[in-house]
């Protein structure tokens, strides 16, 4: 009877425990499920921290009902780790802003409470039933949150925790991944093809003319799913602002010469727009284009090639001799967190910070010359002896329109490099260039020029002459006019019984063509 009564106290004593005991046993048990995005954009202010590819997409709060039980009101503090760009108020963007959606059960009134947007926390209000025990489980998802996740590691994450853990909510959940990688969203920029064809670098020249007036290069995405069109972009179906933008920043452009631009997508799923500036100049502000992603698969990698083609100012007008380069990066360019609070300006969503790629070399401007070598030249001194004849044309004047492809006439002045033997080897390189009172031979104007349409001829003697050389001379010379389309040709005599004649080769630009590396083959061609 004693031990039937001692167990029983301890029954009733164990029971008034409970009863009185304190409400840190929860009674609603809160999951998170992040919904986190596959890649994002690494330079991305804007990046939503759900996955693209799911409309409404986002922080999943699930409360499971252990037992009835009084809830008090409690905040639940949501951590990113970046600063947060959208908003909850107006909402920004407009489109998507940052909401709670789906609301259930005994989540039915939970609210955003504050969004502190540099420190990258968003405060949600749980509601609290303290007259009524509550009896629902419930959940809903807090949708639009974008952050900005400039110099962020991947995998990024999100941390969570409650301001009180004695108000019956427990949060078995602190932490989740909203952003599994991180990458580039133009994997590169390169010198391309075009319809099928490669066309290489532009070629202008420092008169003003330009020999080859085409160029293209291709921009490739860095990921599937980094380039997105304005709906894309969005976390609901309504469209943002904008989508994703591709900018190509030339420098290099010299005054006189202008770009035309042409994109042309090699992807059947990939469409840009026509660029926001189809011709570019020198001047200030006028060196870039804008190309709006306006069709896009999220599952491939895409690419669109750009044809560039240059017009000079034609014959007459110095243009300065350099490279023409471009670097490609994402538009737009903005912070909408450039307050407190974010704002959106118009095409600010998405929108980056600025990760140019590397610079390619699309053209060169290179001086207005001919280069010809003449491997054997020889002098031996002698009245009647050996000498060598030189006769170079300026075939700049031709019968064949300029609109047909035809030459534009040029003129200019020669110069000539001597190269010597010595017995040993060697001897001391010299050079001559014609000019006013330098004018050796026949074919030269007062000025030393030789005019489109000219034909100069000169003896190697004469020029010794005019170079104040003496003696006899063997070797070979280079002969570099200050025109394009010089052609020549050399030969060996003693003006009775022998004679030698040869092409002087022409030798491409080194500028475009270098002669290192057995790439700047000489050739009897332009």
């Amino acid at each position: 009877m004693q031990l039937r009564s001692r167990l029983l106290f301890g029954l009733v004593v164990t029971m008034l425990v409970l009863a009185m005991a304190p409400t840190s046993n929860a009674q609603i048990n809160i999951q998170l499920f992040p919904n986190g995005a596959a890649t994002e954009i690494n330079t991305n202010r804007t990046a939503a921290v759900a996955d693209s590819t799911s409309i409404g997409a986002g922080l999943v709060v699930s409360g499971s009902l252990l037992a009835n039980s009084p809830l008090t009101s409690t905040t639940l503090t949501i951590t990113y780790p970046g600063p947060i760009t959208s908003n909850n108020v107006g909402p920004i963007p407009a489109a998507d802003g940052l909401r709670l959606e789906g609301l259930t059960g005994v989540f039915a009134s939970a609210s955003i409470i504050t969004v502190k947007f540099s420190a990258g926390t968003v405060q949600l209000g749980l509601p609290g039933f303290d007259a009524t025990p509550n009896t629902l489980s419930g959940s809903f998802r807090m949708v639009g949150v974008r952050v900005d996740v400039t110099g962020l590691s991947a995998p990024a994450t999100m941390t969570a925790a409650l301001n009180n853990t004695a108000n019956n909510y427990l949060l078995s959940t602190t932490s989740g991944t909203i952003i599994t990688s991180l990458a580039d969203g133009i994997g590169s920029l390169a010198l391309g093809v075009t319809s099928g064809t490669s066309l290489g670098t532009m070629t202008l020249f420092t008169n003003g003319t330009v020999g080859d007036a085409t160029a293209s290069v291709v921009v490739t995405e860095g990921f599937a799913s980094a380039w997105r069109t304005s709906t894309q972009s969005s976390g609901s179906t309504t469209a943002l602002g904008n989508g994703v933008q591709v900018e190509l920043t030339f420098t290099g452009i010299p005054a006189g010469v202008s770009l035309a631009l042409t994109p042309n997508s090699s992807s059947s799923t990939l469409t840009v727009g026509a660029g926001t500036d189809l011709t570019l100049t020198s001047a200030s502000g006028d060196n870039d284009v804008t190309y709006a992603i306006t069709g896009s698969s999220l599952t491939a990698t895409e690419s669109f090639a750009v044809t560039i083609t240059a017009t000079g100012p034609g014959v007459g007008t110095a243009v300065v001799a350099g490279d023409i380069t471009v670097n490609a990066n994402l538009n737009p360019l903005a912070n909408p967190l450039s307050t407190t609070v974010p704002v959106e300006t118009a095409g600010s969503y998405p929108a980056f910070s600025t990760k140019a790629t590397a610079e390619v070399t699309v053209g060169s401007v290179v001086a207005t010359v001919t280069n010809m070598l003449v491997p054997f030249v020889t002098y031996d001194g002698l009245a009647g002896g050996f000498d060598t004849g030189f006769a170079v044309a300026n075939t700049t004047a031709d019968p064949f329109a300029s609109t047909a492809g035809g030459a534009t006439a040029g003129s200019g002045t020669v110069t000539v490099f001597f190269y010597p033997r010595s017995a040993t080897g060697a001897g001391t390189a010299f050079t001559l260039t014609t000019g006013t009172g330098v004018t050796p031979g026949v074919g030269l104007s007062a000025s030393g020029t030789l005019a489109s349409g000219g034909t100069w001829s000169v003896l190697l003697s004469e020029l010794l002459s005019a170079a104040n050389q003496s003696g006899a001379f063997t070797g070979y010379v280079f002969v570099q006019t200050q025109f394009i389309l010089g052609h020549g040709t050399s030969f060996v005599t003693n003006f009775s019984t022998f004679t030698s004649a040869s092409p002087m080769l022409v030798v491409p630009q080194t500028e475009v063509t270098a002669r290192t590396g057995g790439g700047g083959g000489e050739s009897l061609g332009f």
